[in-house]
């Protein structure tokens, strides 16, 4: 199934939490944090496999490219597409 959300950075980030797929490559939702945009969004679950990225493809981002444009970036509007 695939899910789409639009997260809004907030004072904390985005409230997920990832784990690193086997080869390194994207980004797997461990789960998100309570009262977190992630958590708001109703739309993440753990297991969920990230594959965009403000239009990149997580699947060419090593999974530190993606863990830290996600911690870091201090204005930046999330597109993610996740599938189960």
């Amino acid at each position: 199934m695939e899910r789409v959300a639009k997260l809004q950075r907030g004072s904390s980030g985005y409230g997920l939490t990832l784990i690193k797929p086997e080869g390194g490559k994207g980004a797997i939702v461990a789960g998100t944090l309570v009262s977190s945009p992630a958590a708001a969004s109703g739309a993440l679950f753990g297991g969920d496999k990230l594959v965009s990225l403000d239009g990149r493809d997580a699947n060419e981002m090593e999974y530190e490219q993606v863990s830290f444009a996600l911690r870091f970036c201090p204005a930046c509007v999330a597109h993610v597409v996740y599938w189960t």
